[in-house]
């Protein structure tokens, strides 16, 4: 199954720079990673993507409080992406409750 490779893309070097990413905390080495495989991504080119799929929503906040806004974008908007929905959910608050 591939939810979300399409190409069944392959590469032991960009799963090397994967795994890496996975167990790196500092943030800075993060970016790094993250360049290195978007270079590995261009150098080996297993896809041309021409739509950046953006996501778009809508949130009421009359009951409920905590939803992704532009300051604090921790998650995606759209409630069918996993895991994100999980982590909205979890900062979902009713409004009042502090």
């Amino acid at each position: 199954m591939a939810v979300s490779n399409w190409h069944r893309f392959g590469d032991p070097k960009a799963g090397a720079l994967l795994a890496e990413f996975a167990q790196a905390a500092d943030a800075n080495h993060r970016l790094t990673l993250m360049h290195a495989l978007e270079h590995r991504f261009w150098d080996t080119l297993p896809a041309l993507p021409l739509f950046p799929n953006p996501s778009w929503a809508l949130f009421n906040s009359s009951r409920y409080v905590g939803f992704p806004t532009a300051d604090n974008p921790y998650a995606g908007a759209s409630p069918n992406a996993l895991p994100e929905a999980a982590l909205v959910l979890l900062q979902l608050k009713p409004v009042g409750e502090d």
